[in-house]
């Protein structure tokens, strides 16, 4: 059946849809907080009054190898016309608006990391808004971006995944895309100058979502390379990591107070048999090293302490500064890392260390335990 008054509930459908462009019914369901049935139901009746159409699963590939992310819907020209009735205002027409075949899995994957944040903690921002934000090129890769509305820091946010099985690796061309785009980033922070104005928004934190490990192992390798390593010399921090472990770990991002927090319960959680105390009062040379916090065991011995689940390339950078001169000068302080599976291998430091694998079931109760902590 067709819908003959608009209410309330249409209108904010219609809005959501075409704010985020497009979406599956499963992230419609997550951002109105109704159940798939109801959220069906009130699509179908959208699509038979014309303001809206839907078309066939989209299969995207993922390091799991699951399929399908369902059938998914955007708004029509007569959904737009309706809504301009209602008083809003919009400079795109559905064709405009609606993700091309390429577009369309990276602008899901972006909606799907903005409907699972916190958004008493942080706001999004999509690909285009943006690109506008930053005064980017609209041909540029950049998936969204969000921001802290504790701390009032930016993230910038990429989606890499492979497209159809044809492409079983990161091709050459895309790769030779982001490399450019990352270089064009920093000549932006070198300079402060942006398409020749001076800028105060400038793009110094990023996070690649990476759907599959081709395209983890070939960013923490290719990253460090762009400008023969003056782009992450200059960036704050840039953070490569799967797809789902990049999602739960924004949640510890929001603020300085939750990162700590974060810290702490991954170090009880990871060795509760030893008795230890943190302190996060870190000096400005020690931060210079990657380090995030001390540790100090019942046997009096003190060590460096640093979070890589995050797999922030910036820290990893650092870490490398502390050399066998360094462990001298600072009281032969061995460093514990805290990192996934996926790093334990990319570590190689020249003083005595120690790694901690923290696994994934540990990661879920940690961010359990932080829902709702500011």
């Amino acid at each position: 059946m067709a819908i003959k008054r608009i209410s309330a509930y249409d209108e904010k459908v219609l809005l959501i849809l075409y704010e985020n462009r497009a979406m599956t019914i499963e992230q419609l369901s997550k951002e109105l907080n109704k159940t798939m049935n109801s959220v069906y139901c009130k699509v179908s009746r959208l699509q038979r009054s014309g303001y809206i159409e839907t078309e066939g699963a989209s299969r995207i590939k993922n390091h799991e190898n699951t399929n399908a992310q369902g059938k998914y819907a955007f708004v029509t020209d007569k959904g737009i016309t309706l809504l301009q009735g209602l008083g809003h205002s919009f400079k795109r027409s559905s064709k405009r608006n609606k993700p091309t075949k390429n577009q369309l899995p990276f602008v899901l994957l972006a909606n799907e990391i903005a409907f699972e944040i916190n958004k008493e903690q942080w706001s999004f921002m999509n690909g285009r808004d943006a690109k506008v934000y930053f005064n980017r090129r609209s041909n540029e890769l950049l998936n969204g971006m969000v921001k802290s509305k504790l701390s009032g820091e930016e993230y910038c946010l990429y989606v890499m995944l492979s497209l159809g099985k044809s492409e079983k690796s990161p091709s050459e061309k895309y790769t030779g895309m982001l490399s450019t785009e990352m270089s064009n980033h920093y000549e932006v922070m070198k300079s402060g100058f942006n398409n020749g104005h001076l800028t105060e928004r400038i793009i110094q934190q990023y996070i690649f979502f990476c759907r599959g490990v081709e395209w983890y192992d070939h960013l923490i390798k290719e990253l460090p390379k762009v400008d023969k390593g003056k782009f992450l010399l200059k960036v704050k921090s840039l953070r490569v990591l799967p797809f789902k472990v990049g999602k739960m770990m924004l949640r510890s991002l929001a603020s300085e107070e939750i990162q700590n927090e974060f810290c702490k319960s991954i170090i009880e959680l990871s060795d509760s048999s030893t008795s230890f105390e943190t302190s996060f009062e870190i000096t400005i040379n020690e931060m210079k090293f990657g380090i995030d916090f001390k540790i100090a065991f019942e046997d009096g011995e003190i060590c460096y302490g640093v979070n890589m689940v995050d797999m922030d390339l910036k820290k990893m950078f650092r870490l490398k500064y502390y050399t066998e001169f360094e462990y001298e000068r600072y009281g032969k302080k061995r460093i514990i890392v805290y990192g996934t599976s996926l790093n334990v291998d990319i570590l190689r430091l020249e003083v005595e260390s120690k790694y901690i694998e923290v696994r994934e079931v540990e990661m879920l109760q940690v961010m359990q335990l932080l829902e709702g902590y500011e």
